[in-house]
């Protein structure tokens, strides 16, 4: 079941009617908006139809009157209406004598948490604190708790058995490389890190280039043969035309009265009578004439003279001919010569050593790169050239090469063996030790059976555990533990580990945004183990003391979640967390993002349209009134945040900043040339350089600090079409970079390329690291 649209009609900030439509699509929502705008506004809607309670005015000391204080300024009761409507049904709620009635009763199931719960729960006394928890405690489930754990151990073990299947084979494969060259070092992998660690794009450029080199050498053969073929097929044209003419001489001389010329007048003057039937004299001397007569004498001298008609239509065939075999040896002289002076001018990026090879005598490079036009002593220099050179040095230039490339292919063959053994070594090592975890859990459950508050803590302990870790990795906390205290009735208490001390009071060690995370993870582990079928999870305005790095985790653990729960709905007033959505530092393909406008009473709560980034800039572009600040602005800022994904992606270098907050001119002087070079998007099918779309982009990056960040008047001298240019080149980084599919950009390491979330046809960003960069990968940018 998924929420579509809840629906306010005078209802506590909602002073007029307010709808918040749900992509019902996506599994997580997020609604922002600053302080005032109606969030809670919009929560407690949710409270008061599916829990039947006031929402956060129960939180405060109103007790019995919070319904009078629902309803929204200056409205009365019977206008206060919340309507929810899911793609399972639609329900409604009213305030009828102070209580609140909903029809039909089957609502669905909302677990609200909000910011006082999470306070009451870490800083109560251990009876008040159980009090916010007895909700959720219920009969366990302990059968279904059980058989979960066997299924993670079953499959858990299943994926220890394939990765160690996998790294016998890729350990195999790497002996096997080692013994076929030597077996030099103490081990196959000693062996092959130290391979790796050779320097090989000389011989990958010295193949590339010879192999250019081979791929003109052919082409210009091919060319050569051509126009060797043309040359003769033009001479046989002339010696046919020749061989015409002299036949007309020869029938002129036998046949007085009988040429070509006469024929030609004849037939001329035929055509001019028939086209001109109505004349009465002769058109040449201007005498009386029998027209009809006339023509028909010339009708009949044409018939007497066939055989010249026969050697005319001859003649003009073998002209024909000439002129068509003249003009395919022209073209292929022309080829020749262009094929010819790219194949000379390709030597210049060849090694000194591959040079020398090739034999090519300076003046005879010197000919082809200053001749205008094809001549037959180039040709004829270039077929001397080339029969020494096929017969002799082709070899030599093709065993260099197949030398050199067999030494590319074993290094990396023993790369992607290298990078399999240690990727299969981890993945063993990490299912190895989750086993052992979800087995000794399993003994637990099985062997405690405790009363089913007991049993039912124990599995919240657990889940805590496993969220807090997701949000504070390697930070020697967690591990979080909840128990009812020993002979006292309804006596919550809770201890945790600081830096290998266990069973601590966290409030004495953990910081505000620690007990905030810890709080936040109780409560999820706990709708989680209640969750149906119809279960909705809603955060109000929760996350409040956190800094960059610990929101994008939160971030994916909620992502996460949003696969087990139908639906997640978060407010929130903190705009970093919303412009990762908007600069697409996170997914927004599986997020549904709504913005709230200022509040005010008349107009009540406002719902704004959210846009990415990108989107917004390329609608900025196409408005008829083009505001040149505000499209340098943005696509600057795009700019920015591409670039600075792809800084802390590569771990760049950076200037020292405390706050991890660099300039435009900063960031694109990160990405030294050599990365550049090697940065490359494949999708669909296609391999894409980053590098000119970089350059381009950088090499009109200050357009953006001339016109979209300060007054200057030189920047008056730039024109439009250079910020339109300057913002489409942006666009064109930022899309190659983005997924289409799952809108996210390629932050997942595949072991050796980055690739985006989707479960098929990836967008692939490579390589993997940037060379001579500590290759320790950090997923979490």
């Amino acid at each position: 079941m998924k929420v579509q649209k809840i629906t306010l009609s005078n209802f506590r900030g909602s002073s007029n009617k307010t709808v918040v439509n749900f992509d019902k699509s996506k599994s997580l929502s997020l609604i922002f908006g600053e302080n005032g705008t109606g969030k809670s506004t919009i929560i407690d809607a949710f409270d008061f139809i599916c829990k039947k309670k006031f929402g956060s005015l129960d939180n405060f000391s109103i007790n019995k009157s919070a319904n009078k204080y629902i309803v929204a300024y200056g409205k009365k009761a019977a206008e206060s209406l919340v309507e929810l409507e899911c793609d399972t049904g639609k329900w409604q709620a009213i305030l009828s004598g102070g209580s609140i009635v909903t029809s039909p009763s089957d609502v669905p199931d909302a677990n609200i948490l909000r910011r006082p719960a999470i306070l009451k729960l870490i800083e109560q006394p251990p009876s008040k604190r159980f009090e916010e928890l007895k909700t959720f405690i219920s009969v366990p489930f302990t059968e279904k708790t059980e058989n979960s754990l066997r299924d993670a151990i079953r499959d858990t073990e299943r994926l220890f058995d394939e990765y160690s299947r996998a790294l016998l084979q890729a350990n195999d494969a790497l002996e096997n490389l080692w013994k076929e060259n030597g077996k030099m070092g103490k081990s196959s992998t000693e062996w092959a890190e130290s391979q790796i660690k050779t320097d090989i794009t000389l011989n990958k450029t010295i193949v590339d280039t010879i192999s250019s080199f081979l791929s003109l050498f052919s082409n210009i053969e091919n060319i050569s043969l051509s126009l060797d073929t043309a040359q003769k097929t033009e001479a046989s044209a002339l010696i046919d035309l020749e061989n015409a003419l002299s036949k007309k001489q020869v029938f002129e001389e036998e046949q007085k009265g009988q040429d070509i010329a006469l024929l030609t007048l004849l037939q001329e003057a035929g055509k001019y009578l028939g086209d001109n039937k109505n004349l009465d004299s002769c058109p040449v001397c201007g005498s009386a004439q029998n027209i009809d007569q006339l023509s028909r004498s010339i009708t009949a001298r044409i018939q007497g003279m066939k055989e010249t008609e026969i050697l005319s239509l001859e003649i003009k065939k073998a002209e024909a001919a000439l002129k068509e075999k003249q003009a395919l040896k022209s073209q292929r002289e022309n080829d020749f010569l262009n094929g010819l002076k790219k194949l000379i001018g390709s030597v210049d990026i060849l090694a000194e050593e591959i040079k020398a090879i090739l034999h090519l005598k300076p003046e005879f490079v010197d000919s082809i790169l200053l001749s205008s036009g094809f001549s037959s002593a180039i040709f004829i220099a270039y077929l001397e050239w080339h029969d020494v050179f096929y017969d002799i040095y082709k070899k030599q230039l093709e065993e260099k090469k197949d030398m050199l490339q067999k030494s590319v292919d074993l290094y990396g063959a023993i790369q992607n063996q290298l990078n399999v053994v240690n990727e299969k070594k981890e993945m063993a090592k990490i299912k190895e030790n989750s086993l052992s975890k979800l087995t000794a859990i399993l003994s637990i459950v099985e062997k405690e059976r405790k009363d089913y508050i007991e049993n039912i803590l124990e599995d919240i302990s657990h889940e805590v555990s496993r969220l807090y870790a997701e949000l504070h990795p390697d930070e020697k906390i967690g591990n979080p533990r909840f128990y009812l205290k020993p002979n006292v009735k309804n006596s919550l208490e809770f201890d945790a580990s600081f830096y290998g001390a266990n069973q601590i009071p966290p409030q004495a060690y953990y910081s505000e945004s620690h007990l905030d995370t810890l709080g936040i993870c109780v409560f999820i582990a706990l709708a989680k183990y209640y969750k149906t079928d119809s279960s909705i999870l809603l955060l109000d305005d929760v996350l409040t003391s956190v800094d960059a790095q610990h929101m994008d985790r939160f971030m994916t653990m909620l992502h996460e979640q949003s696969k087990i729960f139908n639906q997640i709905i978060v407010t929130t007033h903190y705009r970093p967390w919303k412009d990762r959505y908007k600069f697409t530092r996170s997914a927004v393909s599986n997020i549904d993002v709504i913005e709230l406008g200022p509040w005010s009473l008349n107009n009540g709560i406002q719902i704004s349209e959210f846009k990415e980034a990108l989107s917004e800039l390329k609608e900025i572009l196409i408005q008829k009134t083009f505001d040149r600040q505000v499209v340098a602005s943005k696509a600057g800022i795009i700019l920015e945040s591409m670039l600075d994904f792809i800084t802390l992606r590569y771990r760049c270098s950076l200037p020292r900043n405390g706050r991890n907050e660099y300039t435009l001119g900063e960031l694109v002087g990160g990405i030294d040339s050599k990365l550049a070079k090697l940065l490359t998007i494949k999708k669909d099918g296609k391999e894409i350089a980053l590098k000119p779309l970089l350059d381009a982009a950088i090499a009109s990056q200050w357009i953006r600090n001339q016109v979209g960040c300060h007054f200057n008047l030189s920047g008056s001298d730039i024109t439009d079409s250079e910020v339109r240019n300057f913002a489409l080149s942006v666009i064109e980084i930022a899309e190659l970079l983005i997924c289409p599919k799952c809108m996210n950009l390629p932050k997942k390491n595949s072991g050796s390329f980055w690739i985006c979330g989707c479960k098929d046809n990836h967008l692939e960003l490579h390589p993997l690291t940037q060379p001579g960069v500590d290759p320790r990968i950090d997923d979490d940018i």
